[in-house]
């Protein structure tokens, strides 16, 4: 098969990261950080994001690199070193946010470090996700066959608390087109027990989806 055949457990989280990085520059861009119900709202988004992003990058480390390793030693030598440079990432935004919470000066200048910061991580981020999708999938797709790939992406999901995977959807679903949609709820639907996916329509994805996006998947479903 040729690789666009193949099993890809990248595309459709990392289409998700990258609409949850946009949607959170966005905020620390339009937030005046002098106010206080503001500045808690974007603090609660940046942390929520950064949350999932951080789960994303402890599961490929426990999974995806450490089952590469084993058969390929070496193999994710690379993408381990971004992964150190994610996690000093996260310090020091965490350590910004951390001061605009207690400060009581420099506020809106404080807004604007971690703007800046948040955005050189996002391109970071951004880079590595294009590394992973251009260069690393095609070594894992070379090293295992794509039953193997879906049992490891299926370990991860397991590991995924359900409130997780719900906030993990409310961005996927919006992140993708109307037949990628389809086909992933429709896989869903046919591996899960009826009311666990009913709740996945009503807690993920209507609260996701514009009305008339929501309208066409349920149509589509239904059919």
């Amino acid at each position: 098969m040729s690789a666009s055949e193949r099993h890809d457990f990248y595309y459709a989280i990392h289409k998700a990261l990258r609409l949850g990085h946009t949607r959170v520059l966005n905020r620390l861009a339009a937030t005046d950080f002098t106010e206080a119900a503001a500045r808690a709202d974007a603090i609660a988004e940046l942390r929520g994001f950064l949350g999932l992003a951080r789960g994303h990058l402890l599961h490929e480390n426990s999974e995806i690199h450490a089952a590469l390793e084993a058969r390929r030693p070496g193999a994710s030598d690379e993408a381990a070193e971004d992964h150190a440079a994610h996690e000093r990432s996260f310090a020091e935004l965490e350590a910004l946010v951390d001061a605009l919470e207690v400060g009581r000066l420099d506020r809106a200048r404080l807004g604007r470090q971690l703007y800046r910061r948040y955005a050189l991580f996002l391109a970071n981020d951004l880079a590595h996700m294009n590394e992973e999708e251009a260069e690393l999938m095609p070594v894992l797709q070379s090293a295992f066959e794509d039953e193997e790939l879906r049992a490891i992406e299926g370990r991860i999901v397991a590991r995924i608390p359900p409130e997780e995977m719900a906030r993990i959807m409310r961005l996927m679903l919006p992140a993708m087109n109307h037949p990628e949609r389809v086909e992933m709820l429709s896989g869903m639907r046919s591996a899960m027990p009826a009311m666990a996916f009913r709740q996945i329509l009503e807690d993920a994805a209507r609260p996701a989806l514009a009305a008339a996006d929501m309208a066409a998947v349920e149509r589509a479903l239904a059919a």
